[in-house]
């Protein structure tokens, strides 16, 4: 595996990373584990204590929760989200439960420039919270579902809000938090012992969390020899807006921080779901069927989005990039290999064919998947079809 370390080390030499973690497990153990540079500007040497920002490898975690609701029979994938949250069926068109795990409700990041109604919802949200009564994960879908959707839901797919209004489902059928629904149903089980919600990092840990670090010297090298200084870190759940913080706003689009290791643990318990019980191999199942209609495929697969998520090769299920072509050139994985990435830079897969999972972290703005995760898939394949 000294390649896929150098490979790691290349990334960091060209400037995209101070640091990272790279992980590979095949379910049962890890099998592959290195980090690489620094995690914190004054140094701090990434390791397997260190704490990442997932941002929307959070949604892998919230549409698990979801789906154990749907496996206990308390969530239906045709059921109008009004079912849960009423105030989406008040004079619009209701996306339903599966066009939230889709991404097609018409809920959108706000790309682009806002509306009157869009600024007047961030003014009020903000105003909220700095006299002290922050809206909360429920509140925000709430508030949310007065503003006009982007598109009719089922329409196309759009990447959005989609899985946070996901997350306030989980509350209200759960009657908890998410964060709390997450600890009790995939933490705990899975002996996930240095996870939570960006909110709730212990100030003990807070040490250990991760900076979005970017080089002071561009265009000097090698890179690792450089200073770093700390990038201002997107909003959550809106990317677009960081000057909003919710307390009590559990984002299910953005808010997990993790050790590598604990993240690891999760990607265990996708790969090989019959041996922790958390979901079924039939439900497990639906993250790597493919999902979209196919009009909304062609939506999915536009040029010029990120070529890691959105190629011709990929399809998305309920709420993962799945590879479906893996004759194509750009791909070396299995068939239904599934996953998803985060804003700074974070990147995992899981495929079942090979019996494998693939996670690298790192954190950087703009993320850049395609700068480097391709040789990172080109590396690690060569190595795993050489020894098979």
């Amino acid at each position: 595996m000294d390649r896929l370390k150098r490979a790691q080390q290349i990334i960091i030499d060209s400037g995209l990373a101070a640091g990272s973690a790279l992980l590979v497990g095949n379910g049962r153990e890890l099998i592959f584990e290195n980090y690489a540079g620094i995690a914190r500007a004054d140094g701090t040497l990434a390791d397997n204590t260190t704490l990442w920002h997932m941002y929307s490898m959070t949604k892998a975690l919230t549409v698990t929760a979801a789906l154990i609701l749907l496996q206990r029979g308390q969530l239906r994938l045709d059921a109008p989200v009004s079912d849960y949250i009423p105030e989406f069926g008040a004079g619009r068109i209701c996306p339903t439960i599966k066009n939230l795990f889709t991404m097609t409700s018409g809920l959108t990041y706000f790309g682009g420039e806002e509306t009157p109604a869009e600024q007047a919802f961030f003014r009020e949200w903000k105003a909220d919270i700095d006299r002290g009564a922050p809206w909360g994960t429920v509140k925000f879908a709430k508030k949310l579902a007065a503003l006009p959707p982007a598109f009719e839901p089922g329409a196309r797919f759009q990447y959005g809000l989609s899985h946070d209004v996901l997350g306030a489902v989980v509350e209200v059928i759960s009657g908890n938090t998410l964060e709390y629904f997450c600890r009790r149903e995939l933490f705990e089980p899975l002996e996930m012992r240095d996870s939570y919600w960006c909110q709730s990092v212990p100030l003990d840990s807070s040490d250990r969390l991760a900076e979005c670090l970017d080089f002071l010297n561009r265009g000097q090298t090698p890179y690792s020899k450089n200073p770093c200084a700390i990038q201002p870190l997107p909003g959550r759940p809106v990317p677009g807006h960081p000057e909003i913080f919710d307390p009590l706003m559990f984002s299910g689009g953005a808010g997990l921080v993790a050790t590598a290791r604990d993240y690891g643990k999760f990607l265990d318990m996708l790969l090989r779901p019959e041996e922790t019980g958390i979901l079924t191999p039939e439900t497990a199942a639906l993250l790597t069927r493919p999902a979209l209609t196919p009009a909304q495929r062609v939506t999915y697969n536009l040029p010029g989005a990120d070529r890691c998520h959105f190629g011709p090769e990929y399809t998305y299920s309920l709420g993962m990039r799945v590879l479906e072509r893996p004759d194509i050139d750009a791909a070396h994985g299995g068939l239904n290999e599934f996953g998803w990435s985060g804003a700074l830079g974070t990147w995992f897969f899981v495929d079942p064919e090979d019996g494998v999972w693939f996670l690298y972290l790192h954190q950087h703005v703009p993320a850049e998947h395609a700068r480097f995760i391709p040789e990172l898939r080109r590396v690690f394949y060569e190595i795993i079809k050489r020894v098979d």
